[in-house]
């Protein structure tokens, strides 16, 4: 916004004089010295609103060359920018600051409403040119991709091209510096040549405050829903990006008033130390919530089953509770209450106990698969090890052949093709990838058929015929895949954030343990597979355990707040006699949880009355009327209700189908405790996978072609992202 003019310096030389010869010769006075004429610099003038209503003050520096120093001069303002030199006349920088920092001063002087009016010699002279400027202009719109706007540009078209500008690049990864390179700005000339180029930093100024907006505004909708006595759940993971630097996310998940699941990132923490100590990410966890106002809020954490997340919330225990104490959160973060494990993380440690029983547990680095051409005999190949290890061995390598040779690749598409069945995709399973053994076997049996007939009748490499898969290693992996596909709908469905989740968890536990009791027993199962039910099963009750001990109770609670299932689902899968302690148990921690929300309302009603009270003005006794009936309604006492959380067991259980949050909704004022205890507990997540999620973009984001962001930046792109500001046109 450059609508102001500072004069130029003065020549100190007039064209129209000419120079007089001297009165003597040089050479006849050598030792006459005549002093040099000193001009001292002077302030320019200015018409600019900024220094004639004072916003900002003008001091001239005694510099070589001579400078101006410009101070902000409102109340509260340090702004000090560097000082310029005398022919300077640019005050866009000065503008954008008022604009930012003293908005109300800005309408009020901005350009277009008290606007000083310029010297009348230069508005003629400016009116002409405009003018000749304007035709000449006209002249070239007829050819042009867009008419370039007359009379000046203009603030909101500015912002909105700045705005659109930056979610373009956002949205497909490219690099902010692209609007500094000459191809880039060439083209935006030819479509517009009216329109300002945009550098870097300006680009990354408006990323910086975007963020900080709608951080803002997140920041102020989280604050809301704590000092209405709501609590917040969050998750936590830690990920490596391509470039080296190490980042930990802070997902949040909460149910509003309105009864809507809410979730996204909390922010991304940049780790710095190179060792991820317990105390070291409680500090930088505190951090986060503290700077959000919300570290009294936080209810539980969500985290996978390392050792340092143990220690990081036994830290943060210590500094949750620090924070202040409020009649609507008169409870701080503990580590009984709220350390919650990731089932999905949980479910895929009993996979892999069960491959570590089979003694096939898959590789991290897919080349251990790999085999020279001729040489599938020889190369780390054992043919006399168990029988469930040898075919699972051989089926990796097998899908290794046909991934990464292009003719095994292209006579499989053949085979399948004449056979009548559809190619699909093979992969190998890892062992940080959930369900991927499953999703190996599926695949692989869907291609039985083309793989015998291709392996059979194949010139390629005769070498492969000697690990060909047989009739019964078939047999052998359908056995397997049916054992690996009671995990998978349990770990899909606790990584979903989009529905609650940790009430499922419970059921999922009892059912997992169930079957895997009835597999293990089954007579038709081989004694290898047998021996990986128990694995699994161990792994999965110890959990079970951890998860339902007389200290940690949110899972139990969740499950009981769901009206599908409540508290029937123990007696469901639990009838025996033998299992009544861990109903009992399941009952009384329900009861606890309902005393001490119960507890906090009665205080919040104290509190409301005592209000009342203090602020109540006294009225006049009210005379009771001489022919009164009120005796006849105080013969009947009030009646006594049952407690809450004993009508609740006794609810009708509802359809598979319900919708839980509506179906709350409507029940709020029928129970009313229990909906808070369903409103904080439904929304806490059962997995980290909302963490991992963010960490699946951000390895979008940081590549091979990209890999010196800072993380700052980084930081910015996945929370926009996040929040739905600016979003990734590759998925649309």
């Amino acid at each position: 916004m450059s609508d102001s003019e500072l004069s130029a310096i003065p020549s100190d030389e007039d064209e129209d004089i000419q120079r007089l010869p001297p009165l003597f010769p040089l050479e006849s006075s050598p030792l006459i010295a005549l002093p040099l004429l000193q001009i001292q610099p002077q302030l320019p003038n200015t018409q600019s609103p900024l220094f004639l209503k004072n916003v900002f003050s003008r001091t001239l520096l005694s510099t070589s060359p001579a400078t101006i120093k410009i101070i902000c001069v409102q109340d509260g303002c340090n702004y000090r920018p560097k000082p310029k030199l005398l022919t300077w006349n640019i005050t866009s920088n000065l503008w954008r600051h008022v604009e930012s920092m003293h908005p109300l001063l800005y309408e009020a002087i901005k350009p277009g409403s008290s606007l000083p009016q310029r010297a009348q010699s230069s508005q003629s002279q400016s009116s002409q040119d405009s003018q000749g400027a304007l035709n000449m202009r006209t002249a070239r719109n007829t050819q042009a991709f867009f008419t370039p706007r007359v009379g000046g540009s203009s603030s909101v078209p500015t912002s909105r091209y700045r705005e659109l500008l930056l979610t373009f690049i956002v949205s497909n990864n490219l690099p902010m510096s692209l609007v500094d390179r000459p191809s880039f700005r060439q083209l935006i000339h030819q479509l517009s040549p009216s329109t300002l180029a945009i550098s870097t930093s300006s680009l990354m100024r408006d990323l910086h405050k975007t963020f900080c907006n709608h951080r803002m505004k997140l920041q102020i909708e989280l604050q809301a829903h704590v000092a209405k006595g709501g609590r917040l759940s969050l998750t936590t993971d830690a990920w490596s990006a391509m470039n080296g630097a190490e980042h930990t996310a802070i997902t949040v998940h909460w149910i509003n008033n309105e009864w809507v699941h809410r979730h996204c990132v909390l922010d991304i923490v940049h780790l710095k130390e190179p060792i991820h100590s317990g105390e070291y990410l409680a500090e930088q966890l505190q951090a986060v919530t503290d700077d959000f106002g919300i570290t009294h809020g936080v209810f539980t954490v969500t985290r996978d089953n390392a050792s340092n997340n143990t220690a990081m919330l036994a830290e943060f225990e210590i500094g949750a509770c620090t924070s202040v104490v409020s009649i609507q959160q008169p409870w701080s973060f503990t580590v009984k209450e709220g350390d919650v494990r990731c089932m999905a993380h949980i479910i895929n440690l009993a996979v892999q106990a069960a491959l570590t029983m089979l003694k096939a547990v898959p590789s991290e680095q897919t080349e251990s698969y790999r085999l020279e051409q001729g040489l599938a005999y020889t190369r780390g190949f054992v043919s006399n090890r168990e029988e469930v290890a040898t075919v699972l061995i051989k089926l990796r390598r097998h899908i290794y052949v046909f991934r990464n040779r292009r003719a095994w690749k292209d006579a499989l598409k053949v085979q399948a093709s004449t056979m009548g069945i559809q190619v699909v995709s093979m992969s190998l399973d890892m062992p940080v990838r959930w369900n991927s053994t499953y999703h190996m076997l599926e695949n692989a049996l869907k291609l039985e058929q083309p793989i015998n007939a291709l392996c059979a009748s194949q010139t390629m490499d005769l070498s492969m015929r000697n690990i060909i898969i047989t009739s019964i290693e078939w047999q052998v992996l359908h056995g397997l895949r049916a054992f690996f596909k009671i995990f998978v709908k349990p770990a899909e469905q606790v990584q979903a954030d989009s529905y609650p989740t940790l009430n499922v968890c419970i059921p999922h536990y009892l059912r997992l343990l169930n079957k895997l009791k009835a597999m293990q027993n089954a007579p038709l199962t081989i004694a290898t597979i047998s021996a990986a039910c128990e694995a699994a099963y161990n792994k999965l009750d110890t959990y079970y355990n951890l998860a339902t001990n007389q200290g940690s109770s949110h899972s139990s609670i969740a499950t009981i707040c769901d009206p599908r299932f409540n508290l029937s689902i123990y007696e469901f899968y639990m009838p025996d006699s033998i299992d009544a302690i861990k109903r009992d148990r399941a009952r009384a921690q329900f009861a606890a949880c309902y005393n001490r929300y119960k507890d906090r309302e009665n205080d919040i009603q104290v509190a409301a009355i005592e209000a009342t009270i203090a602020t109540e003005i006294e009225q006049p006794a009210i005379l009771r009327e001489l022919d009164s009936d009120d005796e006849m309604y105080q013969h009947r006492g009030p009646s006594i209700e049952e407690v809450e959380w004993r009508r609740w067991f006794k609810e009708n259980g509802v359809d598979r189908n319900t919708n839980i949050l509506k179906y709350w909704q409507a029940k709020q004022y029928q129970y009313p405790v229990i909906s808070r205890i369903a409103r904080d507990y439904l929304a806490i997540p059962a997995s980290s996978a909302a963490s991992e999620r963010i960490f699946s973009v951000g390895g979008d984001i940081v590549t091979k072609k990209r890999n010196r962001l800072l993380p700052s930046t980084l930081r910015y792109l996945l929370c926009l992202r996040d929040w739905g500001v600016m979003g990734d046109e590759d998925e649309e």
